[in-house]
């Protein structure tokens, strides 16, 4: 017959339910950190919305109410006025506005980009076919070996 000892038992058992209270101290910790990340965040965004109110049309206002458009402050830093377009295209009018860019003449206004995959053996294939040319030319070729290329 084995030895039961309770004492070790119940030490053994302590010890499970301290490490269970730590852990979950440690998550709790865990959610109040996130937590916080999340206030903090908001409070970057309010702050950059404020920035952004005050730096795009707060001082802006002020300078064309003043008939200013440059500002040079004490420690040599300044401020000047000058406008500033942007735009941008809704998703579910892309298509449309890029046929008409085109119609008009503005196709190259259009940002395309273009990724091609090849297999390993066809870029060593063709790297080696460009530096053969670039010797008969007697141009140097570096080859970099790249799995995948965006154009």
């Amino acid at each position: 017959m084995s030895n039961i000892n309770f004492e070790a038992d119940q030490r053994e058992d302590l010890n499970s339910v301290n490490d269970a209270k730590s852990l979950s101290d440690q998550v709790v910790k865990l959610k109040s950190l996130e937590d916080e990340l999340e206030e903090k965040e908001k409070e970057l965004k309010e702050l950059k919305r404020h920035i952004e109110l005050v730096s795009g049309e707060v001082i802006p206002t002020m300078m064309q109410e003043m008939n200013i458009s440059t500002l040079k402050l004490a420690d040599g830093s300044s401020v000047e006025v000058k406008p500033v377009y942007g735009a941008s295209i809704t998703t579910a009018n892309k298509e449309a506005a890029y046929t008409w860019l085109r119609e008009n003449g503005l196709g190259d206004l259009i940002k395309n980009e273009i990724t091609v995959s090849f297999a390993i053996t066809f870029i060593i294939s063709l790297t080696c076919e460009i530096s053969n040319n670039a010797a008969i030319l007697g141009i140097r070729f570096f080859p970099k070996v790249f799995a995948e290329q965006t154009i």
